[in-house]
């Protein structure tokens, strides 16, 4: 089991830029409707997984990707956001992980955004986008999404 505890010095700016976005989906939302800017969010950031992919794909020297090859490549975001995380299970056809603090949650909240709905337009859209490239049989799923106290955490899992 692999538990990763990403410092401060990620998260506090990973939160800040995080907050700049959701505030912008929430003024966006006020002209054009929820469900218009959440629509546009999510493209926004399938587009650019689509980028994220490729690049994953060329430092890869694997052609075909499990759950773990592709877990391996994509958890490098999650570092790079500062979420904490802990793999709970992985094996060739599913990498399941537990995400603790998280830097698009306290945005969310902190913006009247529901956190849920950012959280499945943006970052599970853009890792289901990635998962989806690197191998088509894999899928990205929030099985579990529930912040009710600090011990509590979100649940995600790479599937084939």
């Amino acid at each position: 089991m692999e538990v990763i505890e990403i410092s401060d010095d990620l998260f506090k700016p990973a939160r800040a830029n995080m907050i700049a976005l959701t505030e912008y989906i929430y003024k966006v939302s006020q002209q054009i409707g929820m469900k218009k800017a959440f629509s546009l969010l999510r493209e926004t950031f399938e587009s650019m997984a689509g980028y994220q992919a490729l690049r994953l794909k060329n430092q890869s020297k694997l052609d075909y990707f499990d759950a773990e090859d592709a877990y391996v490549l994509i958890k490098v975001i999650p570092e790079g956001l500062g979420i904490d995380y802990e793999v709970i299970e992985t094996s060739p056809f599913k990498v399941v992980v537990k995400m603790n603090r998280n830097p698009l949650y306290d945005a969310a909240k902190i913006a009247g955004l529901d956190a849920e709905k950012f959280h499945r337009e943006s970052a599970i859209a853009y890792m289901e986008t990635i998962v989806q490239l690197l191998n088509p049989d894999l899928h990205y799923e929030l099985v579990k999404f529930k912040f009710t106290d600090e011990d509590d955490y979100v649940e995600q899992i790479i599937l084939r």
